[in-house]
This record gives C-alpha cells, structure tokens and sequence, in this order.
C-alpha cells in the first residue's frame, strides 16, 4: 500500500482547522494538543509550530516548550513576520522583570516583524508590548497607534496604549480609547481591564472593582483582571489611594527621572533643616518627621491596603498566599509602629519612639521585596527583609519587656541600617514609583 500524499495534507488540514477553532475559543490546552497531532503529520509547517507555540505561553510549565516551537517556526521560514512576532510573544511572556536578555531579544525580533511586514497590525501590537516590557513607555505610544491604525479590533494594542496613555498623563485620550473598546467589545475582558484601571487612576474604585470582575467572569485566568481586582480593594485605604495619585503625579511630571527628583527633595530637605536646627530646633524636628514619613509613605501603602483587603472575605478569596503575608508583615508592622509610636508620645518615652522608628525601618527591605519582581533584587530584598526583621522584632521586644541590652541595641542600629539602605537603593533604581 502506498503513502497517499493528498490524504496526508487532508488530514493535516483538518487537524490544523480544528486546533486554531480550539485556540480562538480560548482553550489553549485542547488546542495545543490538537496543534502537536498537526506538528507530527507535517513536521514542517512553519504556522503549525507558530500556533503550538502561542497555545504553550499561557502556563508557566510549558514556556521552554513554547519558545522552542516559536524558535522553530522561525527557522522553518525565517521571513514570516508572524513568526518573529510569535517568538517576541513567547520571550516577553516567559521572561521576568530583570531578565534583560530576552526582552532584548524579544525587541528584536518584534522589530524584525515590523520590518518583513509594515502593514501588519500584529506586528506593531507586539513591537509596542515589546517597549512596555522595558519600561519604554513613549516609544510603546507610536506602534500601538499604527497597530490599531491598521486594524481596530487589535484589542492588545488597545490595552497596550491604554498602559502608554495612563502612563503619560493623557487622560482625555485615555477616556475616549476606553468608552470606544467598551462599546466595540462589550465581551471583551481585556477591555474591562482597561476601563477599571482607569477608573482605579482616577479614584472610582466601586467602578474600577466592577470592572475587574467582569473581566474575570470572561476569562478567570485573566492575571491582569486579578492584579487590578486587588488593587481596587487595596484602594479602599486612603493610603494606598494617595500613593496611586503620588504615583501618577511623578509619573507625569518626571517621567523616567522621578527618583532624581525625589533625591533632589531629599537635598532640599537636608539643607533645610540644618538652617532651622539652629534658629527652629523644634519646626527642624516637624520637617523631619514630615519627611520621614513622605520617604516611607510610598513603600507602606501598599502593604496597609493589603492587610485591610484582609478584612473582606471576597478579597481574601482572590488573594495568594504572598498577598496575604505582605498585609501580614508589611501592613502589621507599619500598624505596630504607629501603636507603639502613639504609646510612646502619650507616655514620653524617648526609647518608645525610637523602638517605633526601629519597626518601622525594619519592614521596609519586606516592602520592597514583596511589590518588585525583578529576578536579582527580589532575592537581595527577601534576604534583607528577613535580617532587619529578626533584628527589627528583637529590638521591640526587648523595650517591650524592658530588657536593657546592648546586643538589642546593635540589633535595632543593624535593622535601621539595611532599612534605610533599602530605601536608598529602592529609590535610586526607581522599583518604587
């Protein structure tokens, strides 16, 4: 019996049809079975190893087989702009924040997309997430305009330039993209996560709250839609609130140089109170207290708004469990230090605000390492965090048990050190804002 080549291509057809119906209904997981079954009929068809790769990027387990089908499409036909667009696709979604390699090389090969296809919504889409990943923000603006140039239904440009637009300041034009892709695409979650965030930005949280849990009735794995659902709780501390307007102001006033503008005001601060130390002591002890507070504002915020989401039984079923112990550890030491701080102004205890000041600091390295996902970092901030914590606790102990010694007084020195170095490198990298 001899090999039938038409009934080869039929069956490669009709497997391939079905597998791309699979991944269009959004079941990746059927579709990339479907997509191997048309891998393994024609090992070299450049689309089905692209498509196979596309149903791979949804669960972290699967990127390093994703990236290899996306690397093989691209050997398969090295001129398919598709094909590059994939695998810049995979890379960004594989990849961490820090990982500077792959968004490197996921730039390049959206650019290579654009390049072989300048007509191509697609391309441009990706070329614009391309810049967002690097924090390019206002290069990310041009492509994602020409991607829904090209194509008004791309709705990942759409939610590209929402994120360049919030971003910007652009609030106007913010508004019109979000009222046009609600009404274009009622169903569409990425739409709804649009519409909340900016809702979130603009201090509607029952709004941007509704908004996110459409999103995640459309598509439960909607990570996005998550995020901003806690966020939207979070938000109901008026401290988180302020430190989402805080952040949006610097954003739009400095730009990418808001840490230098916060080290300027740090300057400011300095000299200033070194002039009223002499003729003010007193007013030079309020700008420092005020000061000290504005510098750890912006790290707590987000840590108090987690431990109040704690109080909501239907946050609680949203959040994980690192969630749950950055409202417990961030949150629960910010609320100690204000107890024992107001304690200790109450009683006149020198030692009591300085413990205050000591749990405060110690919980700031914890901050960092709960709200920054970059690969290196993450990993220097956990392992401080756990160092000022253990000193920080030790230190606040002992004056709570009035144990007089000068080992926990080395401890809380040591915790107001790796917490102030927190800050500083926090700052000067821009983790925080």
């Amino acid at each position: 019996m001899g090999f039938d080549a038409s009934a080869s291509e039929s069956d490669f057809a009709s497997v391939f049809l079905r597998a791309e119906l699979l991944l269009d209904q959004g079941r990746p997981a059927d579709a990339a079975e479907w997509f191997q079954k048309a891998v393994a009929l024609n090992p070299d068809s450049d689309a089905a190893h692209a498509k196979l790769a596309l149903s791979w990027i949804h669960h972290e387990a699967t990127y390093a087989r994703a990236q290899n089908a996306a690397r093989r499409a691209v050997e398969l036909d090295p001129e398919s702009s598709f094909n590059h667009g994939v695998l810049a696709i995979v890379l960004l979604n594989s990849s961490k924040p820090g990982q500077h390699q792959p968004e490197k090389e996921a730039q390049t090969c959206a650019d290579r997309a654009v390049e072989l296809d300048p007509e191509s919504s697609f391309a441009h889409g990706i070329r614009a997430l391309a810049f967002l990943r690097r924090g390019r923000h206002r290069e990310a603006e041009l492509p994602a305009r020409k991607a829904l140039e090209l194509n008004p239904d791309n709705t990942t440009a759409a939610q590209a330039l929402t994120v360049v637009l919030a971003h910007l300041g652009k609030k106007e034009d913010l508004r019109s993209l979000v009222e046009w892709q609600l009404q274009e695409h009622p169903n569409d979650d990425a739409a709804h996560v649009s519409a909340g965030f900016q809702a979130l930005h603009d201090g509607r949280v029952k709004e941007a709250n509704l908004h996110f849990q459409q999103a995640l009735r459309i598509d439960p794995s909607n990570e996005a839609a998550r995020q901003g659902l806690l966020d939207s709780f979070r938000a109901r501390s008026f401290f988180y609130r302020w430190y989402l307007q805080f952040s949006q102001f610097m954003r739009t006033t400095a730009g990418d140089k808001a840490q230098w503008v916060l080290l300027g005001g740090y300057v400011v601060y300095r000299l200033t109170r070194e002039t009223l130390q002499k003729s003010h002591p007193g007013l030079a002890g309020l700008l420092g207290a005020v000061w000290l507070t504005f510098a750890l504002w912006s790290f707590f915020a987000r840590g108090l708004g987690s431990l109040l989401m704690l109080t909501d039984p239907f946050a609680r079923a949203a959040v994980r469990a690192s969630e749950r112990w950055e409202g417990i550890c961030v949150g629960g030491a910010v609320l100690g230090a204000f107890a024992l701080f107001s304690g200790a102004v109450l009683a006149g205890s020198k030692d009591g605000i300085d413990a205050a000041g000591v749990l405060a600091l110690g919980a700031v390295p914890a901050a960092c390492a709960f709200a920054n996902d970059h690969v290196t970092w993450k990993r220097v901030f956990t392992a401080a965090a756990a160092i000022a914590g253990v000193m920080a606790l030790a230190h606040t102990a002992g004056f709570l048990w009035g144990v007089d010694s000068p080992l926990l007084d080395a401890a809380g020195l040591g915790a107001v050190l790796i917490g102030v170095a927190a800050t500083w490198i926090a700052m000067l990298s821009g983790f925080r804002l």
